[in-house]
């Protein structure tokens, strides 16, 4: 909840942070697209948080269908997901994965 306010407070425009029991840490993917098929149908870009090892999980299963890829999200990483059709399983493409040294590079923000 702590890192989604946090991002919430540097998105222009703000966003709205909800709590999502199915994103609690070993929560299944089924929970997770069930919440988001609830969504309002105008809901087009959606920021997940979550923590590891589980956020590993979901992005394997939601790109490759099942768990064990290796996707190593360091903490206060981020990833982007395109989706196109919600489906159980291996249905969206992974467009990237920053660092948190990467995010602050390229915000012109890091020590000099």
């Amino acid at each position: 909840m702590q890192t989604a306010e946090i991002v919430s407070r540097i998105l222009t425009p703000r966003v709205e942070v909800q709590t999502c029991p199915a994103l609690r840490p070993g929560g299944p993917i089924a929970q997770i697209l069930k919440a988001l098929k609830d969504l309002p149908a105008g809901a087009s870009e959606i920021l997940l948080v979550g923590h590891e090892p589980t956020l590993s999980q979901w992005i394997s299963e939601l790109t490759f269908g099942k768990a064990g890829a290796s996707i190593h999200l360091k903490k206060g990483g981020i990833s982007k997901l395109t989706v196109g059709e919600l489906r159980p399983r291996g249905f969206a493409t992974l467009e990237w994965l920053l660092t948190p040294g990467q995010m602050e590079l390229m915000s012109g923000t890091c020590a000099k």
